[in-house]
């Protein structure tokens, strides 16, 4: 079963009033760097690619995946994903492919993420989490 519709709505919700505090987007990434250092590393490694704040857009936004995949497990924390995990999802039409397993959370991304190189990175991230649940 994939993160429906309402649920990704009330975390998008949740996030535009958390970004009233300026430390929020900070924070948020901050949390997903150590929830989850191997695929920050890999984050990392494809901001270079792109430049300037990349690396803090990425993050940020893996963390919103994060939170839908969490809130929608019931977890508090997903398991950390290592590079066996990306590795294991990896190959060409990432946001397809993401888009197929987790709709609602695809669509967010789709809507929140103009850069097309990004999106493909942040599906990446997306069908790894989704596996580690």
């Amino acid at each position: 079963m994939s993160v429906p519709e309402a649920l990704v709505e009330i975390i998008v919700r949740e996030t535009s009033e958390a970004m009233a505090n300026p430390n929020f987007a900070q924070a948020a990434v901050g949390h997903f760097v150590q929830a989850q250092p191997n695929i920050s590393q890999y984050l990392s490694a494809k901001a270079a690619r792109m430049g300037g704040e990349a690396v803090i857009h990425l993050a940020f936004h893996a963390e919103l995946l994060a939170r839908c995949f969490r809130r929608y497990h019931g977890r508090d924390v997903l398991p950390v994903a290592d590079f066996a995990d990306l590795d294991a999802v990896s190959g060409p039409d990432a946001a397809k492919r993401f888009a197929e397993a987790e709709p609602a959370v695809a669509a967010f991304l789709a809507s929140n993420v103009d850069d097309e190189e990004m999106r493909e990175v942040l599906a990446l991230v997306g069908l790894t989490l989704a596996s580690q649940v």
